[in-house]
């Protein structure tokens, strides 16, 4: 029975309907960005959440859920770089490699800002002080991505991820 239940428990929370986790293109879960506007308590959620997976993994119980490799590497304590995420958003990871090997940088019109989607709205946010104002050239494209990639694969899911 108790083996039932963790099924369906974990079928339940971690399906990406339920706004905790988002899958990726690959259909790893990571926690979804915008579950601190969705939902009201989730600290308490990711913690009860942990808690679940310890149990799991203490009674040697094969969850289902995959999760990707970002998440794991932060739950880990380790920092994401620009390879990780890949496990995130594969479409992103492939324009970041596209734009290592651009030539014309300042064509693309490119500020150190990204749009978060997760937030209310898509809001626009710095990746630096005033980043919006400045642009990506060719110079300081490797900055660009690794902020980027900073902000995509660890600072997004910090919070989820304590």
């Amino acid at each position: 029975l108790f083996k039932e239940f963790m099924i369906y428990l974990c079928r339940t929370a971690f399906n990406p309907e339920y706004g905790v986790f988002a899958a990726s293109s690959d259909q790893t879960l990571y926690p979804f960005p915008g579950v601190f506007t969705m939902h009201a308590n989730a600290s308490k959620l990711f913690k009860f959440l942990g808690k679940v997976v310890g149990k799991a993994i203490y009674e040697m119980m094969l969850l289902e859920p995959q999760f990707s490799r970002a998440f794991l590497n932060k739950v880990a304590g380790r920092q994401n770089d620009i390879e990780d995420v890949a496990s995130i958003d594969r479409q992103l990871h492939r324009g970041m490699t596209q734009l290592k090997e651009q030539q014309n940088v300042e064509d693309l019109g490119l500020s150190f800002s990204t749009t978060d989607e997760s937030l209310t709205g898509g809001q626009e946010v710095d990746l630096l002080p005033g980043g919006r104002h400045v642009a990506v050239t060719k110079e300081n494209r490797t900055k660009y991505l690794h902020l980027l990639a900073n902000y995509r694969s660890n600072l997004q899911i910090e919070r989820q991820s304590a």
